[in-house]
């Protein structure tokens, strides 16, 4: 950097300004000989280009120039980084209400009181299960889930295993709107018919 900064020192009168000097070749963009920070430090010089105080301005500006870009660069795409938080918080808001273990408790307008052996969905963090036994026997009549995804209120589960009574469904993608509120968490089925209300199991 130094010896480029030296080879940048041939300079001659500017006709305007005699106490400044400009470089003898014109600035070209894109000229790494002929920087923007260069240029400057030059008009610095004044009429004693060996000035060992105005030498050492001009590098020290050069130096700093060129450490603070990168700084300024970044400082610029942190308000898009900050929209994409507040997206990504409330998505994780959403996401802590709906862990755990819900009872099915009807349609939208039509819910009931869960009975025994009612059916049961649980979320982890990134799996759900959905399970439904006779509350006589404790024999399993279903139990399947797999992965799904969260993105805003807009929820995709996959199923990825089954017991033998719904294995014909492994492998298929349902996808909903969702919210949690009062205790509730409502499915909206996209494309397909399981709206639904769950609610806490009674302790």
């Amino acid at each position: 950097m130094l010896m480029r900064f030296w080879q940048t020192m041939r300079c001659t009168p500017s006709t305007q300004n005699p106490v400044h000097y400009v470089p003898t070749r014109p600035f070209v963009p894109g000229d790494r000989r002929r920087s923007t920070s260069t240029h400057r430090s030059l008009l610095l010089l004044g009429t004693n280009m060996f000035n060992p105080m105005k030498l050492r301005a001009a590098t020290t500006v050069m130096i700093l120039t060129a450490f603070m870009a990168p700084a300024v660069a970044q400082d610029q795409q942190q308000p898009a980084a900050k929209s994409k938080g507040l997206v990504a918080d409330a998505s994780s808001t959403l996401h802590q209400k709906m862990l755990g273990e819900w009872v099915l408790s009807g349609e939208p307008g039509t819910e009931i009181e869960p009975k025994p052996g009612a059916r049961m969905k649980f979320f982890g963090h990134s799996h759900w299960i959905i399970t439904e036994h006779d509350p006589s026997t404790g024999v399993v009549i279903f139990h399947h889930g797999g992965t799904y995804e969260l993105d805003g209120d807009s929820y995709t589960e996959k199923l990825t295993f089954a017991n033998e009574s719904t294995k014909h469904m492994i492998g298929l993608v349902f996808k909903f709107k969702i919210k949690v509120a009062d205790g509730k968490f409502t499915q909206e089925g996209d494309g397909n018919p399981f709206t639904e209300v769950w609610t806490r199991p009674k302790k």
